[in-house]
Protein backbone atom coordinates (compact mmCIF):
# COMPACT_ATOMS: atom_id res chain seq x y z
CA UNK A 1 0.00 0.00 0.00
CA UNK A 2 1.38 3.37 -1.00
CA UNK A 3 2.06 6.06 1.55
CA UNK A 4 -1.17 7.65 2.74
CA UNK A 5 -1.69 11.32 3.27
CA UNK A 6 -2.82 12.69 6.61
CA UNK A 7 -6.42 13.04 5.41
CA UNK A 8 -6.45 9.46 4.07
CA UNK A 9 -5.19 8.12 7.38
CA UNK A 10 -7.95 9.99 9.22
CA UNK A 11 -10.53 8.59 6.80
CA UNK A 12 -9.13 5.07 7.30
CA UNK A 13 -9.40 5.40 11.08
CA UNK A 14 -12.90 6.85 10.80
CA UNK A 15 -14.14 3.96 8.66
CA UNK A 16 -12.59 1.37 10.96
CA UNK A 17 -14.07 2.93 14.10
CA UNK A 18 -17.48 3.17 12.45
CA UNK A 19 -17.60 -0.63 12.34
CA UNK A 20 -16.73 -1.35 8.72
CA UNK A 21 -14.88 -4.57 8.00
CA UNK A 22 -11.40 -4.75 6.53
CA UNK A 23 -12.87 -5.99 3.25
CA UNK A 24 -15.20 -2.98 2.93
CA UNK A 25 -12.40 -0.53 3.74
CA UNK A 26 -10.11 -2.25 1.22
CA UNK A 27 -12.71 -1.79 -1.53
CA UNK A 28 -12.99 1.94 -0.72
CA UNK A 29 -9.21 2.38 -1.00
CA UNK A 30 -8.92 -0.08 -3.92
CA UNK A 31 -6.28 -2.23 -2.18
CA UNK A 32 -6.14 -5.72 -0.72
CA UNK A 33 -7.59 -6.59 2.67
CA UNK A 34 -4.13 -7.63 3.93
CA UNK A 35 -2.77 -4.14 3.30
CA UNK A 36 -5.59 -2.58 5.30
CA UNK A 37 -5.04 -5.03 8.15
CA UNK A 38 -1.32 -4.26 8.33
CA UNK A 39 -1.93 -0.51 8.17
CA UNK A 40 -4.50 -0.57 10.99
CA UNK A 41 -2.23 -2.71 13.19
CA UNK A 42 0.64 -0.32 12.50
CA UNK A 43 -1.52 2.64 13.56
CA UNK A 44 -2.12 0.91 16.89
CA UNK A 45 -5.92 1.01 16.76
CA UNK A 46 -6.53 -2.67 15.99
CA UNK A 47 -8.65 -4.40 18.64
CA UNK A 48 -10.40 -7.74 19.08
CA UNK A 49 -14.04 -8.04 19.86
CA UNK A 50 -14.36 -9.62 23.29
CA UNK A 51 -17.48 -11.66 22.57
CA UNK A 52 -19.96 -12.38 19.80
CA UNK A 53 -23.22 -14.28 19.36
CA UNK A 54 -23.43 -17.11 16.85
CA UNK A 55 -25.94 -16.27 14.12
CA UNK A 56 -27.12 -19.88 13.87
CA UNK A 57 -27.24 -21.41 17.36
CA UNK A 58 -27.36 -18.16 19.36
CA UNK A 59 -24.57 -19.10 21.79
CA UNK A 60 -21.97 -16.50 22.76
CA UNK A 61 -18.34 -17.18 21.76
CA UNK A 62 -14.92 -15.57 21.53
CA UNK A 63 -13.85 -15.05 17.91
CA UNK A 64 -10.53 -16.11 16.48
CA UNK A 65 -7.84 -13.36 16.55
CA UNK A 66 -7.41 -13.82 12.79
CA UNK A 67 -11.04 -13.15 11.88
CA UNK A 68 -12.59 -11.17 14.71
CA UNK A 69 -14.44 -8.82 12.36
CA UNK A 70 -15.87 -11.31 9.88
CA UNK A 71 -16.46 -14.37 12.10
CA UNK A 72 -20.22 -14.92 12.41
CA UNK A 73 -20.44 -18.47 13.77
CA UNK A 74 -19.08 -20.16 16.87
CA UNK A 75 -17.76 -23.22 15.04
CA UNK A 76 -17.15 -24.77 11.63
CA UNK A 77 -20.20 -26.94 12.19
CA UNK A 78 -22.49 -23.91 12.47
CA UNK A 79 -20.78 -22.19 9.55
CA UNK A 80 -21.19 -25.19 7.25
CA UNK A 81 -24.83 -25.74 8.21
CA UNK A 82 -25.59 -22.08 7.58
CA UNK A 83 -23.82 -22.28 4.21
CA UNK A 84 -25.99 -25.26 3.18
CA UNK A 85 -29.02 -23.03 3.61
CA UNK A 86 -31.21 -25.55 5.42
CA UNK A 87 -34.32 -24.26 7.10
CA UNK A 88 -33.81 -25.30 10.71
CA UNK A 89 -37.09 -25.68 12.50
CA UNK A 90 -37.46 -24.18 15.96
CA UNK A 91 -39.60 -25.55 18.74
CA UNK A 92 -40.28 -24.85 22.40
CA UNK A 93 -38.46 -27.16 24.82
CA UNK A 94 -37.51 -27.13 28.49
CA UNK A 95 -33.98 -26.31 29.63
CA UNK A 96 -32.09 -29.36 30.90
CA UNK A 97 -30.89 -27.50 34.02
CA UNK A 98 -33.54 -24.97 35.11
CA UNK A 99 -36.53 -26.57 33.29
CA UNK A 100 -37.45 -23.17 31.88
CA UNK A 101 -39.21 -23.22 28.49
CA UNK A 102 -37.35 -21.58 25.62
CA UNK A 103 -37.33 -21.55 21.83
CA UNK A 104 -34.90 -24.19 20.65
CA UNK A 105 -32.72 -23.73 17.62
CA UNK A 106 -30.05 -26.07 16.32
CA UNK A 107 -30.57 -28.79 18.95
CA UNK A 108 -29.91 -26.56 21.96
CA UNK A 109 -30.72 -28.16 25.33
CA UNK A 110 -29.90 -25.18 27.60
CA UNK A 111 -31.58 -21.79 27.66
CA UNK A 112 -28.31 -19.94 28.35
CA UNK A 113 -24.56 -20.34 28.74
CA UNK A 114 -24.96 -19.99 32.51
CA UNK A 115 -27.25 -23.04 32.68
CA UNK A 116 -24.82 -25.05 30.56
CA UNK A 117 -21.93 -24.25 32.92
CA UNK A 118 -23.99 -25.03 36.04
CA UNK A 119 -25.10 -28.36 34.58
CA UNK A 120 -21.48 -29.28 33.79
CA UNK A 121 -20.50 -28.45 37.37
CA UNK A 122 -23.41 -30.48 38.72
CA UNK A 123 -22.49 -33.53 36.62
CA UNK A 124 -18.88 -33.24 37.81
CA UNK A 125 -20.01 -33.38 41.44
CA UNK A 126 -22.19 -36.41 40.70
CA UNK A 127 -19.18 -38.14 39.14
CA UNK A 128 -17.07 -37.33 42.22
CA UNK A 129 -19.70 -38.92 44.50
CA UNK A 130 -19.29 -42.25 42.69
CA UNK A 131 -15.48 -42.09 42.80
CA UNK A 132 -13.46 -43.84 45.53
CA UNK A 133 -11.16 -41.91 47.84
CA UNK A 134 -7.51 -42.64 47.05
CA UNK A 135 -6.65 -43.07 50.73
CA UNK A 136 -9.59 -44.66 52.61
CA UNK A 137 -11.46 -46.13 49.63
CA UNK A 138 -14.85 -44.72 50.61
CA UNK A 139 -17.24 -43.40 47.96
CA UNK A 140 -17.49 -39.67 47.45
CA UNK A 141 -14.58 -37.41 46.50
CA UNK A 142 -16.34 -34.08 46.81
CA UNK A 143 -13.34 -32.48 48.52
CA UNK A 144 -11.16 -32.13 45.40
CA UNK A 145 -12.10 -35.05 43.14
CA UNK A 146 -9.42 -37.39 44.55
CA UNK A 147 -10.02 -37.51 48.30
CA UNK A 148 -13.14 -37.46 50.46
CA UNK A 149 -11.72 -34.99 52.98
CA UNK A 150 -8.76 -32.81 53.83
CA UNK A 151 -7.70 -35.34 56.48
CA UNK A 152 -7.46 -38.14 53.89
CA UNK A 153 -5.45 -35.89 51.56
CA UNK A 154 -2.99 -35.08 54.38
CA UNK A 155 -2.71 -38.72 55.45
CA UNK A 156 -2.11 -39.77 51.83
CA UNK A 157 0.71 -37.24 51.50
CA UNK A 158 2.30 -38.44 54.76
CA UNK A 159 1.97 -42.09 53.71
CA UNK A 160 3.55 -41.50 50.28
CA UNK A 161 6.34 -39.43 51.85
CA UNK A 162 7.11 -42.16 54.39
CA UNK A 163 7.03 -44.82 51.68
CA UNK A 164 9.48 -42.76 49.61
CA UNK A 165 11.82 -42.33 52.60
CA UNK A 166 11.54 -46.05 53.44
CA UNK A 167 12.52 -47.04 49.90
CA UNK A 168 15.39 -44.57 49.99
CA UNK A 169 16.81 -45.99 53.22
CA UNK A 170 16.40 -49.54 51.95
CA UNK A 171 18.49 -48.57 48.94
CA UNK A 172 21.04 -46.94 51.27
CA UNK A 173 21.31 -50.16 53.29
CA UNK A 174 21.95 -52.13 50.11
CA UNK A 175 24.75 -49.72 49.13
CA UNK A 176 26.89 -50.75 52.11
CA UNK A 177 27.65 -49.25 55.50
CA UNK A 178 24.64 -47.74 57.25
CA UNK A 179 24.86 -45.59 60.40
CA UNK A 180 21.38 -45.26 61.97
CA UNK A 181 22.61 -42.82 64.63
CA UNK A 182 23.16 -39.97 62.12
CA UNK A 183 21.40 -36.86 63.39
CA UNK A 184 21.42 -33.25 62.18
CA UNK A 185 22.29 -31.95 65.68
CA UNK A 186 25.29 -34.28 65.97
CA UNK A 187 26.32 -33.38 62.44
CA UNK A 188 26.28 -29.65 63.28
CA UNK A 189 28.39 -30.33 66.39
CA UNK A 190 30.92 -32.04 64.14
CA UNK A 191 30.93 -29.69 61.11
CA UNK A 192 29.60 -26.40 62.47
CA UNK A 193 26.60 -24.25 61.57
CA UNK A 194 27.57 -23.51 57.97
CA UNK A 195 26.49 -25.06 54.69
CA UNK A 196 29.44 -26.88 53.10
CA UNK A 197 28.21 -25.92 49.60
CA UNK A 198 27.59 -22.16 49.85
CA UNK A 199 29.14 -21.27 53.22
CA UNK A 200 26.02 -19.53 54.58
CA UNK A 201 25.05 -19.97 58.21
CA UNK A 202 22.17 -22.37 58.94
CA UNK A 203 20.00 -22.04 62.04
CA UNK A 204 17.19 -24.09 63.53
CA UNK A 205 15.08 -21.08 64.48
CA UNK A 206 14.34 -20.58 60.75
CA UNK A 207 11.14 -22.08 59.37
CA UNK A 208 11.72 -25.68 58.22
CA UNK A 209 10.87 -24.63 54.65
CA UNK A 210 13.26 -21.67 54.77
CA UNK A 211 16.11 -21.88 52.19
CA UNK A 212 18.70 -21.68 55.00
CA UNK A 213 17.24 -24.35 57.27
CA UNK A 214 19.86 -27.07 58.09
CA UNK A 215 19.55 -30.46 56.40
CA UNK A 216 21.60 -33.64 56.07
CA UNK A 217 23.25 -33.81 52.63
CA UNK A 218 24.81 -36.94 51.13
CA UNK A 219 28.01 -35.99 49.31
CA UNK A 220 27.71 -39.02 47.03
CA UNK A 221 23.96 -39.38 46.33
CA UNK A 222 22.32 -42.59 47.50
CA UNK A 223 20.89 -43.06 43.99
CA UNK A 224 24.48 -43.20 42.69
CA UNK A 225 25.78 -45.72 45.22
CA UNK A 226 26.42 -43.43 48.19
CA UNK A 227 26.07 -44.71 51.74
CA UNK A 228 24.20 -43.32 54.73
CA UNK A 229 27.35 -43.12 56.86
CA UNK A 230 29.21 -40.41 58.76
CA UNK A 231 31.86 -40.32 56.05
CA UNK A 232 29.30 -39.39 53.38
CA UNK A 233 27.11 -36.79 55.13
CA UNK A 234 27.59 -33.06 55.66
CA UNK A 235 25.52 -30.07 56.78
CA UNK A 236 23.81 -28.19 53.94
CA UNK A 237 21.09 -25.57 53.74
CA UNK A 238 17.76 -26.67 52.28
CA UNK A 239 18.30 -24.54 49.15
CA UNK A 240 21.66 -26.10 48.22
CA UNK A 241 20.45 -29.60 49.13
CA UNK A 242 17.48 -29.18 46.80
CA UNK A 243 19.57 -27.72 43.98
CA UNK A 244 22.25 -30.38 44.22
CA UNK A 245 19.61 -33.16 44.26
CA UNK A 246 21.22 -36.32 42.82
CA UNK A 247 24.18 -34.63 41.15
CA UNK A 248 27.77 -35.09 42.23
CA UNK A 249 30.03 -32.37 43.65
CA UNK A 250 31.77 -31.89 40.30
CA UNK A 251 28.44 -31.59 38.46
CA UNK A 252 27.14 -29.15 41.07
CA UNK A 253 30.20 -26.89 40.93
CA UNK A 254 30.91 -27.12 37.19
CA UNK A 255 27.45 -27.35 35.59
CA UNK A 256 25.77 -24.49 33.77
CA UNK A 257 23.10 -24.07 36.42
CA UNK A 258 25.52 -24.14 39.34
CA UNK A 259 28.59 -22.61 37.73
CA UNK A 260 28.83 -19.84 40.33
CA UNK A 261 28.47 -22.14 43.35
CA UNK A 262 31.52 -22.40 45.59
CA UNK A 263 32.18 -25.64 47.45
CA UNK A 264 33.38 -24.90 50.96
CA UNK A 265 34.80 -27.56 53.24
CA UNK A 266 33.24 -27.00 56.67
CA UNK A 267 35.37 -27.10 59.77
CA UNK A 268 34.23 -27.30 63.35
CA UNK A 269 33.72 -23.86 64.89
Amino acid sequence: MTKLSENEVKELIKQYQSGKTFTEIAKNFNVSRTCITKRIKKLGIYHLYSQKTCKLCGFSFYPSPHGSQIQKYCSDNCRQRAFLGKDWKTKHVNCKYCDKEFEQSFQRIYCSDECREKQAEFEKKIAWKSRKCRYCGSLGCEFDGKFCSKKCKTNSFIFSRRAKDRNRYQRARRNGRFDPDIDIHKLIERDGERCYLCGDKVLFYYHYNDPKYPTIEHVIPISKGGTHSWDNVKVACRECNTRKATSSISEFSGGEEFGTAKIIVSTKI
